[in-house]
């Protein structure tokens, strides 16, 4: 069930794409009736984040920490732009058949979901995101490897300061590698909201 919420709220995100060339993102309108955060000029609508609430409540995701994923998936994003990352159409195409061959079931539920329109603009965030994440990982957060200091914000994070105390940092990189990865990337989104402008209007 956690795995299909993230699934979901990948495909939720609410910035869908243009072809302008001021960049990528379309702004809503921020009198629509449901918008109820705007992050850096887009809106998150409720209808949005309720479509995945009603997904995914039974798995004890809050609404709150959607809206709250919501809005850092929006500024990595964002981020995209700024270093360069797209897709194309045609990879786009691609990434899409595979979906449909691969997770048949999920697809079509996807489809009822969004639609085929909108669902392509979702997909298309939903990997301009992974191939975010995957540039900042290589090229910002672990550009000189994990440090020492990393791994004791991990420890205290998830309060494994007992448990992993007898552990050298290179076995705790070899075991927690991805986990490891996945908490200097929160981090790292989660800084985004230092600089960026986040309304809550509801």
């Amino acid at each position: 069930m956690k795995n299909k919420y993230f699934y979901i709220l990948l495909l939720l995100v609410i910035l869908l794409f243009s072809s302008c060339s001021k960049g990528y993102f379309v702004q809503r309108d921020v009198n629509v009736e449901d918008a109820i955060v705007s992050v850096n000029g887009y809106y998150i609508s409720a209808s949005d984040i309720n479509t995945v609430y009603e997904e995914c409540k039974d798995s004890g995701v809050s609404y709150e920490k959607i809206v709250e994923d919501s809005i850092l998936e929006i500024l990595v994003a964002q981020k995209s732009a700024e270093y360069g990352i797209k897709l194309s159409e045609k990879e786009l195409d691609e990434i899409i058949l595979d979906f449909q061959l691969e997770q048949k079931d999920i697809f079509s539920e996807a489809i009822d979901i969004y639609g085929e329109e909108n669902l392509r603009e979702k997909l298309r965030v939903r990997n301009l995101f992974s191939r975010t994440k995957n540039y900042i990982l290589t090229n910002v957060i672990l550009k000189n490897g994990i440090t020492h200091k990393d791994i004791e914000r991990f420890k205290v994070k998830y309060h494994l300061e007992e448990q992993l105390g007898s552990y050298s940092d290179e076995q705790i990189i070899h075991d927690l590698q991805r986990e490891i990865e996945g908490f200097l990337f929160n981090e790292w989104m989660v800084s985004l909201k230092d600089s960026a402008e986040i309304i809550y209007l509801k």
